[in-house]
């Protein structure tokens, strides 16, 4: 296996250490974080070739941490998830994941307002997280700040136009906001690419025809 071919190269005279960061790459593929912080951290102290192998292997340090951090999330130890992901950000600041698995694990403790900042990260290193802008305009629109959760959900779907969620949540805050119109055309597009579970499909379809009935003819 790849696994047994790079410790065996690691135990030779003169170990190759590159294959610690092949190592690593390994481990993270198969969710054992633990062990790629080990690979990645040693890959980084003997390395003397290309530095660009270390920024590289520093990212991948910083995604391995941020993977633990998932893992304990999972187990429901929220501040344990919180230092793995602060610890990942620590070593790779614009690691955009890192911010939204920490704007998530925020958000479980309640901090809304710092889960907001958090979410904004991740957004400004990735433009393309369409769940960072979504859990974003969730915050918005629960505070009953609209305009913001509109603007949120429109961004999402210049990155994903075929999201039903978006669609439903977009719905959801023009609806909040009294407009109609625009929920019951958001409603449509939710519905037109809906995938999930037949019950809220029914729950958007019956609020949208009391849309429809309200708007007339």
């Amino acid at each position: 296996s790849a696994q047994a071919y790079y410790l065996k190269s690691l135990s030779a005279q003169e170990p190759a250490i590159e294959s610690f960061f092949n190592l690593g790459n390994l481990y993270t593929e198969q969710y054992e974080y633990t062990k790629a912080i080990t690979a990645f951290e040693k890959f980084m102290q003997d390395w003397k070739g290309d530095p660009q192998w270390v920024s590289e292997a520093q990212q991948r340090l910083s995604e391995a941490n941020s993977g633990l951090g998932v893992q304990a999330e999972q187990r429901g130890n929220i501040d344990e998830a919180l230092r793995h992901y602060q610890t990942a950000l620590k070593i790779w600041p614009q690691n955009a994941m890192g911010w939204y698995n920490l704007g998530n694990g925020i958000l479980l403790k309640g901090k809304k307002s710092d889960a907001i900042e958090a979410y904004q990260k991740a957004i400004s290193y990735d433009n393309t997280l369409t769940n960072a802008y979504n859990n974003l305009g969730l915050i918005y629109t629960e505070q009953k700040q609209y305009p913001q959760a509109i603007e949120i959900f429109e961004k999402a779907l210049q990155v994903h136009d075929d999201s039903p969620i978006i669609y439903l949540n977009l719905g959801n805050a023009y609806l909040g906001k009294g407009d109609i119109y625009r929920a019951a055309s958001a409603y449509e597009k939710c519905l037109a690419y809906w995938d999930g579970d037949a019950q809220t499909a029914d729950a958007v379809r019956l609020t949208l025809n009391e849309l429809k009935a309200a708007i007339g003819p």
